[in-house]
């Protein structure tokens, strides 16, 4: 990653210490500076603030909402192209609406999550007014077709997006529109053309009442290009879990995620109407984290989502988290599963 993506990382995490330095920063901005348009430096904000957010846009929502329907793409001319730099995607890809232009900043993934990164601006260079923040940083706000964004040949197992304000010294907002896609039979969303639909800008007050904030249209597509940010780790690995044996089938870590597949030599006890049952809850459980150089932590045991298959003689099984920040992964030791540490490779 370049110097200034990972100093952005740094000064764009969701904490309270940080939501207040932002808020203090807008309101100087509002009082005593002008509002240039987006610099590059901006534009490293929007993509670092981006990043920190894709797990709150993936996380375990993704996860739990299930297979979603993917709407066919109409027929399009031929996408735009996207400079692919430091592993990230620059789409060259704007639609402009009722003196508004949204603009694709960046594309970023692994093999089951994407991010995309929209700015907002007003081609005036003013901006916006009346948007209230949530208590968790991000913003009230939501296209009123609630955003349509779609992936040739990737269907989505889930997707959210957020608004959020990346630098108040400009006049533009960010929105993230993140998923996790179907990699059954090696699907992967990098190359395939994304097809973007929004309609109408809507902001929310304190009691969930709508108004409409921009009223426009704004279609783009271009090619998801970047680079694959996932890692594979030893696999191979063996450990007890109860009467029987659990295999590591594969192991992947990225910047965004991680996912671990496992192979439990004899069928798991479950329960037909849904209930947990002892060796479900201790699969469920089961211990995993990501263990960084300087000796702290990252415990995905609780956070991590997935599936189980009980079939006749084995269990099969997948867990995966998105991480809450990027992570550096040169600063990553190891990866724990099931009280088996697996080095970095």
């Amino acid at each position: 990653m370049i110097d200034e993506y990972k100093e952005a990382l740094d000064e764009l995490r969701f904490s309270p210490e940080a939501k207040r330095r932002m808020v203090q920063r807008i309101e100087v901005a509002a009082v005593v500076e002008p509002l240039p348009r987006p610099t590059r430096r901006s534009r490293a904000l929007v993509i670092a603030a981006a990043a920190a957010v894709l797990a709150l846009a993936v996380g375990c929502t993704a996860y739990a909402s299930g297979m979603l329907g993917r709407a066919s793409a109409p027929a399009k001319e031929t996408p735009a192209t996207t400079e692919v730099v430091d592993g990230i995607g620059r789409p060259d890809a704007h639609a402009s609406s009722d003196g508004v232009t949204v603009t694709a900043e960046a594309v970023m993934g692994d093999r089951s999550n994407y991010a995309i990164v929209f700015s907002i601006a007003k081609d005036d260079g003013t901006p916006f007014e009346g948007i209230r923040e949530n208590q968790d940083g991000t913003l009230a706000l939501r296209f009123e077709n609630l955003a349509t964004v779609t992936v040739d040949d990737a269907p989505s197992r889930g997707t959210v997006s957020y608004f959020f304000d990346a630098d108040p010294h400009d006049n533009a907002i960010q929105f993230v529109k993140a998923s996790t896609i179907d990699t059954h039979g090696g699907t992967s969303f990098v190359g395939k053309a994304v097809y973007v639909k929004l309609h109408d800008l809507l902001a929310f007050d304190e009691d969930g009442e709508a108004r409409t904030l921009v009223e426009g249209a704004w279609k783009m597509d271009f090619v998801a290009d970047c680079a694959d940010l996932s890692v594979d780790l030893p696999a191979g690995q063996t450990f007890a879990f109860d009467e029987g044996t659990a295999t590591i089938n594969a192991i992947m870590i990225s910047p965004l995620s991680l996912s671990v597949d496992l192979t439990i030599d004899f069928p798991i006890e479950v329960n037909v109407i849904g209930f947990d049952t002892p060796q479900s809850k201790r699969l469920q459980y089961l211990p995993l984290t990501v263990n960084m150089k300087d000796g702290t932590v990252i415990d995905a045991t609780r956070k991590a989502g997935g599936g189980v298959e009980v079939r006749e003689q084995t269990t099969v099984t997948d867990k995966s988290m998105a991480f809450d920040k990027i992570l550096d992964l040169d600063q990553v030791k190891s990866v724990t599963v099931g009280g088996v540490e697996i080095p970095m490779p």
